[in-house]
């Protein structure tokens, strides 16, 4: 069954790339030829299915066993870019899951607080607040079967490249 890729493989595998560009530099392309044939036939030559192994597995197996590695030299404090971006993809939905529910909390107090002047309307408050967020979730499929019809997928989408361009300045200049 093949694994599925996420961005943290992404990140990790060009952090591998730059990381063994710079050693063939330095020590010369046998070193890495020596640590992967290593790599290979200790550690991921039992492990592929009868014939010769497909190059996605070979390459997500050659992560698998790097990072492991790199964990195992550093005592299991190996900081590596994708375990970072899954720590921060983690602390940013917490955060934005914490203000969305104080901008909520505090729009639906501001809304129900009563003054004892004029009665609160529940039929409004329901029609906003809870109206709103139904037709926010209807119109997500409709937003996607838009884009299945039109043969667009997530690449074409506007905040996806900006994201992908804050992720990468931000990883680079980390680097």
């Amino acid at each position: 069954m093949k694994q599925p890729w996420r961005i943290p493989d992404f990140l990790d595998l060009e952090y591998f790339f730059a990381a063994d560009r710079q050693l063939a530099e330095e020590e010369g392309e046998a070193v890495l030829r020596d640590r992967d044939r290593e790599l290979y036939l200790h550690h991921m030559s039992g492990e592929e299915a009868e014939g010769k192994p497909e190059w996605e597995w070979l390459i997500h197996r050659w992560l698998q066993e790097r990072r492991r590695l790199t964990n195992e030299e550093q005592n299991s404090q190996a900081l590596l870019p994708g375990r970072m971006w899954y720590e921060l993809y983690g602390l940013f939905w917490s955060v934005l899951a914490f203000l969305a529910f104080g901008a909520g909390s505090t729009a639906c107090y501001s809304y129900l607080s009563y003054s004892g002047e004029q009665p609160v309307n529940v039929s409004l408050f329901f029609l906003v607040f809870v109206g709103g967020q139904l037709l926010f979730l209807l119109l997500l499929p409709l937003g996607w079967l838009l884009r299945k019809l039109r043969g667009r997928d997530l690449r074409d989408s506007l905040l996806l490249a900006l994201v992908n361009k804050g992720l990468n300045r931000f990883l680079f200049a980390v680097r």
